[in-house]
């Protein structure tokens, strides 16, 4: 011990102020985490909403349509649709693909896909019924996809 009394309290001093500054670090680097997987579960679901989008349109390929403006199919057990819409004689027939929401409470943006297609009458033997007349199938058109709904 010296004359003039114990030392050290300066380094006692300095740990709380050190002990304050890591925890603002740390309280800092939390919240960026929490803004990141924020923003990460945000892009998840979109890419899955935009998947589900893009299986519309590959699937509303595949299958017969009618031919009729405003004509809307959905498949047994899925939350995406496609529509078959004639907005303007000059553009022709658009395919637009939505992607649905999902069974469960979270809530999401639908996401809007729109393709330019043309129809293609099916061969059908004579005697066959109206609706066999009518089917048609879709061809995806070069250069044919769309940013908007150009109706």
């Amino acid at each position: 011990m010296t004359p003039t009394g114990e030392q050290g309290g300066g380094a006692l001093a300095v740990l709380p102020i050190l002990l304050a500054i890591g925890l603002s670090a740390m309280l800092g680097w939390q919240r960026f985490l929490d803004a990141s997987v924020a923003l990460m579960h945000d892009e998840q679901r979109y890419l899955e909403a935009f998947h589900r989008a893009e299986s519309a349109l590959s699937w509303a390929m595949t299958i017969p349509w009618r031919g009729e403006d405003g004509e809307c199919r959905r498949p047994e057990g899925e939350a995406f649709r496609a529509c078959l819409c004639a907005p303007r004689p000059t553009v022709g027939w658009v395919l637009h693909a939505q992607s649905g929401a999902l069974d469960d409470a979270r809530v999401l943006g639908e996401i809007n896909l729109y393709r330019r297609v043309a129809l293609d009458r099916m061969k059908v033997a004579p005697g066959g019924t109206d609706m066999e007349r009518r089917n048609c199938m879709l061809t995806p058109l070069a250069n044919g996809w769309l940013d908007f709904y150009p109706g």
